[in-house]
């Protein structure tokens, strides 16, 4: 028997080194006392990024932690149920198997188990959980049972989740317990999740192991190749009518175009023509200044003649002519004559 044990303990740790390379452990959210956490699967791996989601109250904690705060380690008090809400917890006699389980229900793996103590706790969801802890879950372990439960009541896992741990029981004798804790109805729960049995880690106690399920990649791929397939014919539809659409556009476009060259070789004629009008325009404004400076030069002259006319006209006014001096004098020589011939 101990050398099957130790046959089993070689073989879950090849099948978990294996696992890390096609599913490394970045982010681990274990969900657990820290007396579980220190002896319980997480002993196989070595995450980069492990966070404790203890499920023990902080003021009922009777274990000295194991696990010290570090770059690479958190812890977080939060229990856990399968819709968060207020229920009961029990303290059991065995320390490390507390928790929203009645430990009279696990008799079958430890006979002299029962119940200390019994009180009403908080509990959140799994996924407010893995909110409040850690932006992102790659790998998620169980170290307790009713994983199924919880399990199942979240939907949808994150979509970063590629690793699943479980602590189930291997025989049960009790149908209450075989629904609950035991790792046929885990594998119900999760093949409906989209998860497939990787392999079986063993645990403490003979009865109970760690059930291991990894993303069924294929399935997924499977049940999104028709979504994919209709994704793909709309966006060749779209495509196309983008393609005609453009094709359109274009057509306008050239049509603008030519429009447009011809609209600007008419605009070019007439531009010609303006410029042409307007050389003529120059032209003749050129001979009218020119006549017009011709006309005001004649007129500069007809007014200087006539100026001097005037001129001319008042002083021959001012001084008397020989006739009309001589016209005065005719009535004295008369009378001179007269004189004389008397």
């Amino acid at each position: 028997m101990q050398n099957f044990e130790m046959t089993d303990l070689r073989r879950s740790a090849a099948e978990m080194d294996a696992l890390s390379v096609l599913f490394p452990p970045l982010h681990v959210a274990v969900i657990g006392n820290d007396a579980l956490v220190r002896t319980g699967f997480i002993s196989h791996i070595s995450p980069s990024d492990l966070r404790l989601i203890d499920s023990e109250p902080a003021d009922q904690s009777s274990l000295p932690n194991t696990h010290e705060e570090s770059s690479n380690f958190s812890r977080h008090r939060l229990i856990i149920s399968d819709s968060g809400g207020t229920r009961t917890y029990y303290k059991a006699s065995l320390a490390r198997e507390s928790g929203l389980i009645e430990p009279e229900m696990l008799s079958l793996l430890w006979q002299n188990i029962s119940t200390v103590e019994k009180f009403e706790v908080d509990t959140v969801s799994l996924e407010a959980a893995l909110l409040r802890t850690g932006s992102k879950t790659d790998w998620l372990v169980f170290e307790h049972f009713g994983a199924a439960k919880i399990l199942e009541k979240t939907d949808p896992l994150p979509s970063d989740l590629d690793v699943i741990v479980a602590r189930t029981i291997e025989r049960a004798n009790s149908a209450d317990i075989a629904k609950t804790f035991n790792d046929v109805s885990l594998q119900r729960a999760m093949k409906k999740k989209g998860y497939l049995l990787y392999s079986k880690a063993p645990a403490r106690h003979p009865q109970t192991s760690y059930s291991v399920f990894v993303r069924d990649w294929r399935a997924l791929y499977k049940s999104e190749i028709p979504q994919l397939t209709k994704h793909s014919e709309e966006l060749k539809q779209s495509l196309s009518e983008c393609e005609q659409k453009s094709e359109e556009s274009i057509e306008s476009l050239k049509n603008e175009l030519v429009t447009a060259e011809k609209n600007c070789a008419l605009a070019q004629e007439r531009q010609v023509i303006a410029e042409s009008n307007l050389s003529d325009l120059e032209v003749k404004y050129k001979k009218m200044a020119e006549e017009k400076l011709r006309h005001e030069k004649q007129l500069q002259e007809v007014q200087h003649h006539l100026s001097a006319a005037i001129h001319q006209l008042e002083d021959e006014g001012d001084t008397p002519s020989s006739d009309a001096v001589g016209e005065k004098k005719s009535p004295q020589s008369q009378k001179s004559a007269a004189r004389k011939d008397t």
